[in-house]
């Protein structure tokens, strides 16, 4: 359940009877038309907990560039509009809203009204261009390796960079049945921001994926759930002794036949 109390004149404020485990305490207060707001996980195990400081943050906007990288003498298309979700710090199940995306000059974006908090990044992948692969995301100069990002002002700018180049992967899978590929780097590092790649075999078995960054990929493949009409896989970490290795070069297309692996 959520609890709910009004603070004092001087800030302080009391919960007089609050269950033992995680809880998220959150403040707001609006000043001159503008939100200021505060957020943090408190344990409560026991006995009282004293002292909880929640400190207001005004909003800010995040920076967003994107860049569409193309060969010589095609036109690049259009950037696709970033989604960011923000998260709770903290073990509890809380997302807050998505943020806003505002469009800027010069094919850039600005994401808002944020707080300080763990931002993480959502269907990057899937707002990836035709034809594209999703190679990068920096934060000012450092590039992040996890969709969770720590983001406490907008004096740094968020990049996200697509790439034209990929290559493909497509086969066949005997007795896919309605189920489909998934397709991931072989890098557990690299698994991020460029997630999954999956695909749902057709009527004739066979499968293909969109762009891929070149590397090195597993691949694994599932029949369809029985009575399951819209279904595709998930990577499963555990099957990977059983996965196909497939190598995906720039602007080829890697043929691999592969088999249906039995889920546990």
């Amino acid at each position: 359940p959520a609890l709910k109390v009004e603070s004092k004149e001087d800030g302080t404020f009391e919960f007089p009877a609050v269950a033992d485990g995680w809880w998220r305490f959150a403040a707001e207060v609006e000043r001159e038309a503008v939100k200021y707001r505060a957020a943090d996980w408190i344990e409560v195990s026991g006995r009282d907990v004293d002292g909880v400081t929640l400190r207001l943050d005004a909003p800010f906007y995040v920076p967003v560039r994107v860049v569409v990288e193309t060969r010589e003498g095609w036109t690049a298309p259009k950037p696709p509009a970033p989604r960011l979700e923000a998260m709770g710090r903290g073990p509890g199940p809380f997302r807050e809203p998505f943020l806003t995306v505002y469009a800027e000059p010069d094919n850039n974006f600005r994401l808002g009204p944020a707080y300080p908090r763990v931002y993480r990044f959502v269907s990057l992948l899937s707002t990836t261009p035709p034809g594209y692969y999703l190679d990068s995301v920096r934060l000012a100069d450092s590039v992040l390796t996890a969709p969770e990002v720590p983001i406490s002002s907008g004096a740094l700018t968020l990049t996200i960079v697509y790439k034209t180049g990929g290559g493909t992967v497509h086969g066949t899978i005997e007795g896919c049945a309605g189920g489909g590929v998934v397709i991931v780097p072989q890098d557990a590092a690299l698994r991020w921001p460029m997630a999954a790649q999956r695909a749902r075999c057709d009527a004739k078995d066979g499968y293909e994926t969109g762009a891929l960054r070149p590397g090195e990929y597993f691949a694994q493949a599932f029949a369809v759930d029985a009575g399951s009409e819209i279904w595709l896989p998930e990577f499963d970490e555990s099957l990977v002794n059983q996965a196909t290795k497939v190598t995906v070069k720039a602007g080829e297309n890697a043929t691999v036949d592969l088999t249906v692996i039995a889920r546990q």
